[in-house]
């Protein structure tokens, strides 16, 4: 009789003991009295442990207030925005509070670290505050880069102790002395740099990002490399230094701009000639970008151990402190919004180093 109760369970496993106890007793009349249904029930309880469906698998997920946040980016072009009948391709920022699921968003041209650092700090400042915890899917993708938090003067500050500080929006100064200690802790932690793009107007720095970093890398005697086929900053450093003719049309100095007068192509220090260095600040053609630089590389490697670039480099930035050896060189790239031709450039060649 138990297989034939195995019958019924196996047609529907969600069966009642109690229905099927009837059934049974409708079967089998006078065989089964209504002090058995308890071991029917055992018989039932067994039977879906060993052998019935496979249960669903559940993790029980608590959350705690200011415990945690989650972000991602999601994709805006499905909504068809236009902007003087110009469709408006884009991203957004998405910022979530676990617990309370309280929600802001910036929007991005891109999934880059650079959106990502801009819209987390964003959100944090709108939300008053900083969770323990910061879970994102772009952290998981390969390649991604370590979010790392700095003090003004340079110095690392873990997340948990950024939860103690007040969130109040930035001055102008402390955006200047905030971004200008980062890029020379960049410095001292990289072997070069590729300059490409950037933008002249609208920065939060002293100066321009990419203007100031390549500065950085000259006083430090940092292979320099500089792309200005794509124009914007990386075009007017060049020009600056003499590797490439003056625009045709006026353009305007922005702040700094004038720190680079005392440089020139042989101070960049990156195993090009002066006629490769004029045609790697020419070049608008990516794959002979590429070429060049992998050319500077090559010709850096053979004449200087990495070991060496590494204690030259780290011993900079005016009184950060030496930071510990890496396991390996690295490439210092700035894909300044300058889209996919970028991006390529800078994994293809740190890829190579």
């Amino acid at each position: 009789m138990w297989e034939e109760a195995k019958g019924f369970l196996e047609m529907n496993p969600n069966l009642e003991v109690t229905a099927l106890f009837r059934e049974l007793q409708r079967l089998y009349p006078g065989k089964f009295q209504p002090g058995q249904l308890h071991t029917l029930q055992r018989h039932v309880k067994c039977w879906k442990a060993t052998e019935g469906p496979p249960k669903e698998v559940y993790f029980a997920q608590e959350y705690k207030p200011g415990d945690r946040v989650q972000s991602d980016f999601t994709c805006m072009d499905k909504l068809g925005v236009t902007i003087g009948g110009v469709p408006f391709k884009h991203k957004l920022f998405h910022f979530v509070l676990t617990y309370s699921s309280w929600q802001t968003g910036s929007v991005c041209r891109s999934e880059s670290f650079e959106a990502l650092s801009e819209g987390l700090q964003n959100a944090l400042q709108a939300c008053g505050g900083v969770p323990r915890l910061h879970q994102t899917e772009a952290a998981e993708l390969p390649g991604a880069a370590k979010l790392v938090l700095l003090r003004f003067d340079g110095a690392p500050l873990e997340l948990i102790a950024r939860r103690n500080i007040p969130t109040r929006k930035a001055r102008r100064d402390e955006w200047c002395s905030g971004l200008t200690a980062m890029r020379k802790v960049q410095c001292s932690t990289t072997d070069a740099r590729v300059v490409l793009g950037g933008q002249v107007v609208d920065y939060r720095g002293c100066m321009p990002s990419v203007a100031e970093e390549a500065l950085l890398s000259l006083r430090s005697s940092q292979p320099l490399f500089l792309v200005g086929g794509f124009g914007g900053c990386a075009r007017d450093v060049a020009e600056t230094i003499g590797l490439v003719e003056p625009w045709t049309r006026s353009r305007s100095d922005w702040p700094g701009r004038r720190k680079f007068k005392g440089w020139t192509g042989k101070d960049l220090n990156n195993g090009l000639s002066p006629e490769e260095n004029k045609a790697l600040a020419s070049t608008s053609y990516i794959r002979d970008a590429i070429m060049l630089i992998l050319r500077g590389v090559n010709k850096l490697r053979q004449q200087t151990p990495a070991e060496t670039y590494q204690a030259e480099h780290s011993a900079y930035a005016q009184g950060i402190r030496m930071l510990p050896p890496r396991q390996g060189p690295m490439l210092q790239g700035l894909p300044r919004r300058c889209g996919t031709p970028a991006q390529n450039l800078y994994r293809r060649i740190s890829k190579y180093w």
